[in-house]
């Protein structure tokens, strides 16, 4: 694509951009995965999973996701701003 549309990193990197500041912040997204945990914890689900599944390695808490989204987002952010300076 970028071989036919000398343009893309650029408008992909302002897409990003706006995006970053609506929908893609990673408070939002760790908020949001905070409020799923407290709710697979006070439904049952959570354990009715652990005790189902021992070997499953399940986290209690979402410190994991939450360190995700940091690094991928900032990964997702230097990629598209170096792909853009190209």
């Amino acid at each position: 694509m970028q071989e036919y549309d000398k343009r893309l990193p650029e408008d992909m990197l302002e897409t990003w951009r706006d995006w970053r500041e609506s929908f893609l912040k990673e408070e939002l997204w760790k908020s949001y995965a905070r409020e799923q945990m407290g709710y697979l914890v006070e439904s049952g689900a959570f354990s009715r999973d652990t005790l189902r599944w021992p070997d499953s390695e399940n986290a209690k808490g979402t410190e994991e996701i939450e360190k995700y989204i940091d690094v991928r987002f900032s990964w997702l952010d230097n990629y598209l701003r170096d792909l853009s300076e190209q």
